[in-house]
């Protein structure tokens, strides 16, 4: 009684349980989390092992779900209100071929950092279009996904992709706007030349709730701890070991990216006015 009292009223981040661990393909992803999750949302146990030559997830895009956690995020104190839910996800995907040729005609190299990141652009605007257009939205609409790795402000070009470098290995983060006021942290690293790890963290916060700062910081002391204990621990084969654990770690993204400035401009319609200066691409 004691203890639950104490928790209800910490300000302390929460402890994470266990280290957990699955194999995929000789590749041992770690991690622990907060194990106080909901247990009114609908939730995925660990799978632990998982053989990625045989994953067919064009017949089954969930058949690379390791796991799915949700959490009730609540004010301070035993009678604190609910602010809102954290969900979750952590997939293998696979690498998505180059068919929209927006940047480039050949296909994707994810050994290069950036050209990780044009793959996982790839990826994205298509996982985020379809599921758009399965709603009868366009990407502009309330309550649709909206996702964009660019935007050019004036002649300056801004990068979404991030660098998020925990234990010592480069992940790409970017981010989503999502319905009804989500907002999609996205985490990917390589596994191998044809798959990649992603993580998908979804914060809800509920309607009639004031401020979302407050929310985003308790919500923190479920996510960062767990974000802190990422790891995967590639097979010693693995080129990727060599990459993501020191190769990539600079330059950055930002950087990456800006030296292909010319290339990526020409995504973007030059404006004529300066109201269309601000813009992302088409």
């Amino acid at each position: 009684m004691l203890t639950s009292i104490f928790k209800a009223f910490s300000k302390q981040p929460p402890e994470t349980g266990a280290t957990r661990t699955t194999d995929l393909s000789g590749n041992r992803l770690a991690f622990a989390i907060v194990e106080d999750f909901s247990r009114d949302m609908p939730a995925r146990d660990l799978v632990t092992d998982l053989n990625l030559s045989q994953l067919n997830l064009k017949a089954n895009d969930e058949a690379g779900l390791l796991i799915q956690r949700w959490w009730d995020i609540k004010e301070t104190g035993w009678f604190g209100r609910e602010l809102g839910t954290v969900m979750l996800d952590i997939s293998v995907r696979e690498v998505a071929a180059n068919t929209s040729q927006r940047l480039q005609k050949e296909d994707f190299n994810i050994r290069d950092k950036l050209q990780f990141v044009f793959m996982y652009d790839e990826y994205l605007r298509q996982k985020y279009s379809n599921m758009n257009l399965a709603a009868g939205l366009e990407e502009y609409e309330d309550n649709a996904h909206f996702y964009s790795a660019f935007t050019l402000l004036g002649d300056k070009l801004l990068v979404k992709h991030n660098d998020y470098i925990t234990n010592g290995q480069n992940w790409v983060e970017t981010g989503v706007a999502g319905p009804h006021g989500t907002v999609h942290q996205l985490l990917a690293i390589p596994l191998t030349d044809d798959h990649f790890l992603e993580i998908t963290l979804i914060f809800a916060i509920n309607r009639g709730y004031p401020t979302g700062h407050y929310f985003l910081e308790r919500a923190d002391r479920i996510t960062v701890p767990f974000l802190e204990t990422l790891f995967v621990d590639y097979a010693p084969e693995n080129p990727f070991r060599g990459l993501v654990g020191e190769r990539w770690h600079t330059p950055s993204v930002n950087a990456l990216a800006q030296e292909q400035y010319d290339t990526i401009v020409k995504l973007f319609p030059r404006p004529e006015t300066p109201e269309a200066l601000n813009q992302a691409p088409e």
